[in-house]
């Protein structure tokens, strides 16, 4: 796998237990007439509040298209909207609606038995036809396929480096990173933290790299790892460590902009 060619990087939408007193399996018969009216009560509600990741687009997209829903967009990193959900179900609060969240961060609130089935939510046809999705199947990223949503998947680059320090042309594939030369000198997510299980389930499912490669970069690479996005873009425009693994890109691309030679 070429370490320029770009991954998918997959996004959830999570339906949130006991977000919505009125929206029960029985209002989601998947009829027209149905939809209509859950359109209409969502207008009388007057807001979906989402908490979320990355852009805007979609939910600006949604406000457009259904002008008397507010769309109350709440924003935050990974692990910032993980705190803030347990800590709302630990208080008996269901204030989100919709969270849209990375593969990780879903799956811890999969296993806090924080989400509820998405399929009895759904009601256009188009939506509920699974041929007309990718494989002709719904795809969901939790071991039940029921609670999180895999909708889209956008690239994601997965390896950042300092320009004083690393020459690209001696990184062509993921098994350059296994270089002793490189030992120590990586810095890795920690895989417990919110984010930072994604891209290595890319690596540990990609059939040119799977379980051996994820065993051998950690024993031989042996990465550091930080819980910190700003850190360890931080440390790689300082020179403190030359190269980063499940880097940020945004911030790694704020920081080239800013001049730093990452």
């Amino acid at each position: 796998m070429k370490l320029r060619d770009l991954i998918g990087f997959f996004v959830v939408v999570l339906i949130l237990a006991g977000a919505a007193n009125g929206r029960s399996a029985e209002t989601a018969l998947g009829s027209e007439q149905e939809w209509e009216r859950t359109v209409n009560a969502a207008e009388q509600e007057g807001q979906v509040v989402v908490y979320k990741i990355s852009h805007d687009s979609e939910w600006l997209a949604f406000q457009k298209r259904f002008p008397k829903i507010k769309v109350v967009l709440i924003q935050g990193n990974a692990a910032q909207i993980q705190q803030r959900l347990l800590a709302e179900r630990r208080a008996g609060k269901y204030l989100a609606d919709i969270v849209r969240l990375g593969g990780g961060t879903s799956t811890s609130l999969y296993k806090a038995k924080a989400l509820d089935p998405i399929a009895p939510t759904l009601m256009l046809s188009e939506v509920k036809d699974a041929s007309k999705w990718l494989d002709g199947k719904h795809q969901y990223n939790d071991i039940d396929n029921q609670y999180v949503f895999v909708y889209a998947a956008f690239p994601l680059h997965l390896l950042g480096y300092n320009q004083k320090l690393v020459d690209p042309k001696t990184l062509t594939s993921y098994g350059d990173l296994l270089d002793p030369k490189w030992r120590g000198k990586i810095t890795l997510k920690d895989p417990k933290e919110p984010g930072g299980q994604s891209p290595l389930l890319f690596l540990f499912h990609n059939p040119q790299l799977g379980p051996d490669y994820l065993k051998k970069l950690f024993s031989v690479a042996a990465p550091t790892l930080v819980r910190d996005d700003r850190q360890q873009t931080d440390w790689l425009a300082a020179g403190k460590f030359p190269l980063t693994l499940t880097s940020k890109a945004t911030e790694v691309e704020e920081a080239k902009n800013q001049g730093l030679p990452v």
